[in-house]
């Protein structure tokens, strides 16, 4: 136990030393890595967050608002208020940027974290309504999931994302299939024709 408690503390002091250097994405890593790990502090949580902040403020792309996005939304409960504002903030600003499948990775995490505005959520349907084309079928379904859970009452962009959905329907897995239409269910847009076309390839 105690080596291990000076594994920990080494390892801890060592990320510090190089929190300023690392990019985005070797940011996220390291937190998944010490995530899986079990390794927890607030110190190093307040670390985290505040180069987290620092990167945000000083203008990312979207390839790294997204993996800002997902390191603070493994744990979004202890998530930095000031850090989630930063970052929602950005996302609505960039949200153009995005291609479709960081826009199928952004949003999930900020469902997750549960900070999302009018302008956000407007920026977010007209990035998705542009690129739609451009998501895979896993794409389509987590987008379409996530915008349910975000409460977002955008009929037309629902109608699609379905459209686009029963164009490449064959295309999708069977867990795929179950979250579009979980999805469009809790958006409460039942498109009929979808949703028999999605019980039928359940069920064939």
């Amino acid at each position: 136990f105690v080596e291990s408690e000076r594994y920990t503390s080494a390892v801890t002091a060592q990320f510090q030393q190089r929190l300023p250097c690392l990019t985005s994405q070797e940011l996220s890593n390291w937190q998944w890595a010490f995530w899986k790990a079990g390794i927890e502090s607030p110190e190093l949580a307040a670390a985290i967050a505040s180069d987290a902040l620092r990167k945000a403020e000083s203008g990312t792309s979207a390839e790294d608002l997204c993996s800002l996005l997902w390191t603070i939304s493994r744990q979004p409960a202890s998530a930095d208020f000031d850090l989630v504002t930063a970052l929602t903030r950005q996302t609505a600003a960039k949200a153009a940027d995005f291609s479709g499948q960081q826009l199928a990775q952004a949003v999930p995490c900020l469902a997750r974290l549960q900070s999302v505005d009018s302008s956000l959520l407007e920026a977010l349907s007209s990035a998705a309504r542009r690129g739609l084309h451009e998501f895979l079928p896993g794409d389509l379904a987590a987008l379409a999931w996530s915008l349910a859970q975000l409460g977002l009452q955008d009929h037309d962009l629902v109608q699609r994302i379905c459209a686009e959905a029963m164009r490449r329907l064959k295309s999708f897995s069977l867990h795929e299939l179950t979250s579009m239409a979980s999805a469009c269910a809790t958006a409460s847009h039942l498109d009929q024709a979808l949703m028999r076309s999605i019980a039928s390839e359940l069920t064939g």
